[in-house]
C-alpha cells in the first residue's frame, strides 16, 4: 500500500478524542505527535516532496484536487441513482433501507468534499493565484461515461 498527502490518519488525543485528517494536513501543522510519526516512515522522504511540490504550485494542485473530487461525487450520484439498484436487481433483490442510506451518505459527503474544495479554489484566485492554463471547464453532463465503481464491498461494470 502506497501513502499519497490524501491518505487519511487518525488523530487520537489524550482524552481518547479521535480525529481523521489527511497526510497532507498533518504536514501543513508542522508539529506534534502524529507529525513525528510521519516522519519516521519510510514514505517520508516522497511525501513531503509531494507536499512541497504542491506548495509551489498550490493553484494546480487545488484543479487537480478540484478535478478528482468531482469525479468522486459523480461516481457516488450515480450509485445512489442508479448503482445500487441495479447491482440489487442482478441480485433479485430491493436495495434496502440502509444500503440506500449509505450510498446518499456517500453522495452528500463527497458533494462536502466538493464545495470545500471550490471554496479553497476560490480563495486562491482571490489572493492572486492564476489557475492553470490547461485546466478547462467541462460540463458535468459531458464527463459521464462507463466507468468501473468499486466502492467498499460493491462492485460492478456498467
Amino acid at each position: 500500500m502506497s501513502l499519497n498527502l490524501n491518505s487519511t490518519v487518525r488523530i487520537v488525543s489524550k482524552t481518547g478524542a479521535q480525529q481523521r485528517t489527511s497526510i497532507r494536513e498533518v504536514i501543513k501543522l508542522g508539529s506534534g505527535k502524529a507529525y513525528e510519526g510521519l516522519i519516521m516512515l519510510d514514505e517520508w522522504p516522497s511525501l513531503l516532496e509531494m507536499y512541497e511540490a504542491e506548495m509551489a504550485d498550490p493553484m494546480a494542485t487545488i484543479t487537480e484536487r478540484v478535478r478528482i473530487a468531482l469525479k468522486e461525487c459523480q461516481k457516488a450520484l450515480w450509485w445512489a441513482e442508479v448503482g445500487l439498484y441495479k447491482n440489487a436487481r442482478v441480485e433479485n433483490r430491493d436495495p434496502t433501507a440502509e444500503d440506500a442510506m449509505e450510498a446518499g451518505g456517500d453522495y452528500k459527503e463527497a458533494q462536502k468534499k466538493l464545495t470545500n474544495l471550490y471554496m479553497e479554489q476560490c480563495s486562491l484566485f482571490q489572493q492572486g493565484h492564476q489557475p492553470p492554463a490547461t485546466a478547462a471547464l467541462v460540463p458535468i453532463a459531458e464527463q459521464q461515461s462507463n466507468v468501473y465503481l468499486n466502492t467498499r464491498s460493491r462492485s460492478i461494470w456498467i
